[in-house]
């Protein structure tokens, strides 16, 4: 396809993946594709490139989070074409409407909720050439309700709806992973034509060497992170950059005051979730997305998507996030330079959580073989072999004969952090005076932390609705 090297000289690259050219003349033949690609694989390019393709053309892109949104639009319009996102400027509504654009970002609550941009879909005619769902995963994560849980943002799962006003236009859905019934639900969902395209990679990265590490479910913060806290202590600076993701922005807070009794204020660690004000976030966004100074940041799933991560090779997860989905995108954002990286789980054996937690995601923080094993064949893929042994998860470091001076390469919280059994007690500890006095002073700031009593809120799950 000659086209092929014109948006390798638009885009300023030397070729396109494979995955590239087999979506891009899959959209050309208007077949629907769905793209499940690792973080970093060019997913964005598909779409970017179709104004080269199919020259004069417009692309609707449906996205979650107005950083997603930004971020892309300012690249878009770098690169000389016409791009904004509703709700970026009301000066722009007219133009908009009138089909001024090349592409145009918009959340579903917009794009399907309001009908003045749904007709946009129809005013557009021919030169709408495809409609785009980034971050596919969220249709059914944010969508649809769970036996536990309401639909977060429902108009997720109304995206399909679009299908009946340009059956004509094909739909190309974008998601860093998901598993094979995760999967079905998304293309369900979207009315996936019968004859679409699936493409997909394994979400193993050979490059991150697993480990996991039960604590006491009543563990002192302190005692947990001690390793982390003395390792910044030691480096300042040098310290390898480190993310630390939670569930709950409760939890994301009382991380943070123990830094913050440890360091006071220091441009050395922050913090990053649903309720941070935007121009906070786009400090730490602009920060982690350069060498910068942030060495620790403490985040929920808000930082998982719309946050570009430089130079990152050591990713915490404190507690199991519920979906094996979720732990791998958050996973994902490490070693994307190749570069050997780190993924720590500490979990508690809390039975109220873990009842919770998807079962191939507990098989694995509990299997005594292989965590990469159970993470690939929970995708139905390939384990990747990798050698030495020492660097695919702690339970096969245990077995590695290597003989090398870096074997069995323990992660350094199995230094500092006692074993759990399986307790089930209350989540209790002691507080002191001087940690009361931080916490009061970390929650003076109203938006770190949501009412305490409002449950749903405290789950957190960022947006960011035009």
């Amino acid at each position: 396809m000659r086209n092929f090297d014109e948006i390798c000289q638009k885009y300023n690259i030397a070729e396109l993946s494979k995955n590239q050219e087999d979506t891009i003349q899959a959209v050309c033949e208007k077949r629907d594709v769905y793209v499940g690609t690792r973080t970093g694989s060019g997913k964005s390019l598909i779409y970017e490139s179709m104004p080269v393709v199919l020259p004069g053309c417009a692309v609707v892109i449906i996205a979650p989070l107005v950083a997603i949104m930004k971020e892309q639009t300012e690249r878009l319009n770098k690169f000389g074409f016409k791009a904004t996102y509703i709700g970026r400027d009301g000066c722009e509504e007219e133009d908009i409407l009138n089909g001024r654009f090349d592409f145009i970002f918009g959340s579903p609550e917009a794009v399907v909720g309001e009908k003045k941009w749904t007709n946009i879909l129809s005013d557009y005619g021919q030169r709408l050439k495809l409609i785009v769902v980034d971050e596919a995963h969220t249709v059914v994560q944010w969508g649809m309700e769970s036996k536990t849980d309401e639909a977060f943002r429902e108009m997720f799962s109304h995206v399909g709806e679009l299908r009946s006003v340009r059956p004509d236009i094909p739909f190309l859905a974008l998601t860093a992973t998901s598993a094979p019934t995760k999967r079905r639900k998304i293309m369900k969902s979207l009315c996936f034509k019968a004859n679409a395209k699936v493409i997909c990679e394994s979400p193993d990265r050979s490059n991150i060497k697993i480990s996991a590490l039960c604590i006491p479910n009543n563990d002192n913060l302190e005692e947990t992170f001690h390793w982390l806290i003395n390792d910044l202590k030691e480096h300042q600076s040098h310290f390898p950059r480190h993310v630390v993701f939670c569930e709950r922005i409760s939890t994301v807070a009382n991380i943070y005051s123990v830094f913050r009794k440890n360091f006071g204020d220091s441009s050395m660690y922050e913090m990053f979730h649903s309720k941070t004000p935007e121009d906070v976030k786009e400090k730490i966004r602009n920060d982690m997305s350069t060498a910068g100074n942030i060495r620790v940041l403490i985040c929920t799933n808000s930082a998982g998507m719309g946050v570009n991560f430089h130079g990152l090779h050591n990713i915490v997860h404190y507690c199991i996030p519920r979906e094996m989905d979720t732990l791998v995108q958050q996973m994902g954002r490490a070693g994307r330079d190749g570069s050997f990286s780190h993924e720590l789980i500490l979990y508690k054996d809390h039975k109220g959580h873990m009842k919770l937690v998807d079962r191939e995601l507990l098989l694995m923080v509990k299997d005594s073989k292989c965590r990469r094993n159970v993470l690939c064949t929970a995708y139905v893929t390939e384990k990747t072999s990798v050698t030495p042994s020492h660097n695919c998860c702690d339970l096969c470091e245990k077995k590695c004969q290597c003989g090398r001076s870096d074997c069995p390469g323990t992660h350094r919280a199995f230094q500092d952090v006692t074993i759990d059994s399986d307790d089930d007690t209350a989540l209790q500890r002691t507080v002191t005076d001087e940690d009361l006095e931080i916490l009061n002073d970390v929650f003076q700031k109203d938006w770190i932390y949501s009412d305490a009593n409002d449950s749903s809120s405290d789950t957190d799950s960022d947006y960011d609705i035009p």
